[in-house]
């Protein structure tokens, strides 16, 4: 079971501290433009999951608006004791998430 990160503290991290990671959906790699539109509107506030040697878990699409926006910082929450196998598993629940809400 993954359990929410020990400390909630929001850290600002500088984007450039922070790896994409490399085996992100295809499908989410080419998505943005409306997205970029989307978080402007919410200034994207909601942090980024991430480990302190900057792999992002969590927030792809608002680190990749920030960039397009020219944000140079964004509020972060590390997750570092998370197990290799609890990030996977809360990656694969985020990716299948988008899906839900759809109708049809």
């Amino acid at each position: 079971m993954i359990q929410p990160p020990q400390s909630t503290e929001i850290q600002t991290w500088n984007i450039d501290r922070l790896v994409f990671y490399v085996r992100n959906p295809p499908q989410e790699r080419r998505r943005g433009g409306s997205h970029v539109r989307q978080h402007s509107r919410v200034r994207l506030q909601d942090p980024v999951l991430a480990r302190s040697d900057g792999e992002w878990v969590d927030g792809h699409l608002r680190l990749k608006a920030a960039r397009k926006l020219g944000i140079t910082d964004v509020p972060v929450i590390l997750c570092d004791e998370w197990t290799e196998a609890q990030v996977k598993a809360f990656r694969l629940m985020v990716n299948r998430s988008v899906t839900w809400g759809r109708v049809g």
